[in-house]
């Protein structure tokens, strides 16, 4: 009988190392994942607010094609100001500001709760990761070096999706009071009439 008990303790720590592994490489993916997904919206608001600011005074028209590449941001909510202040058909300024800011705030809102999922998908992906890290620790046993570094660089990676939605969250703040009057401007001047037809 020992060498029964010996062999079933070997196996258990082979699935035990395989688990470890195992889970510490779908977390670093999954994490990877959501990290290459906050790399598509990565402007600085400093540059972003130039651009927009720009473009309203320029083209108001260009804003809409700039901010469908920019997904998750406050472009949104300037996109969608911009489209429900043109439907209000007038260029009263009392209207206008009635019409835009509640669309920035729902827009820019979701672009925000957007964020909080994936913060909270990728927490339990780095979660998972440094569990694969911790599991041999369960047992008294020491993770291998490549399980801890697998989990450190999902921890990594979970902190810079949290730095970049607070980064969000800011800049949102900021384009309302910054940037949504220019859009405002932009309706009220004349310069922006009507969303452009899809084609």
């Amino acid at each position: 009988m020992p060498g029964a008990r010996a062999t079933i303790h070997v196996k258990l720590e082979v699935v035990q190392t395989v688990i470890s592994y195992l889970l510490a490489i779908i977390g670093l993916v999954t994490v990877s994942v959501f990290v290459v997904g906050t790399f598509g919206a990565n402007l600085k608001y400093s540059n972003a607010r130039l651009m927009l600011v720009n473009l309203l005074r320029t083209n108001p028209y260009q804003v809409e094609r700039v901010s469908a590449t920019m997904q998750g941001t406050f472009f949104e909510g300037i996109t969608a100001a911009l489209k429900t202040g043109a439907m209000m058909g007038t260029r009263d300024p009392n209207v206008i500001a009635q019409a835009t800011r509640p669309a920035y705030d729902a827009a820019a809102g979701a672009a925000a709760t957007q964020w909080k999922m994936t913060l909270g998908k990728a927490k339990l992906a780095a979660g998972a990761a440094l569990a694969g890290t911790a599991l041999p620790l369960a047992t008294g046993k020491t993770p291998a070096i490549p399980v801890i570094i697998i989990g450190l660089i999902a921890a990594a990676g979970f902190g810079w999706i949290f730095l970049r939605k607070l980064e969000v969250e800011g800049d949102i703040v900021k384009a309302r009071a910054e940037i949504l009057p220019e859009a405002e401007r932009a309706l009220i001047d004349g310069r922006y009439v009507a969303p452009p037809k899809a084609q």
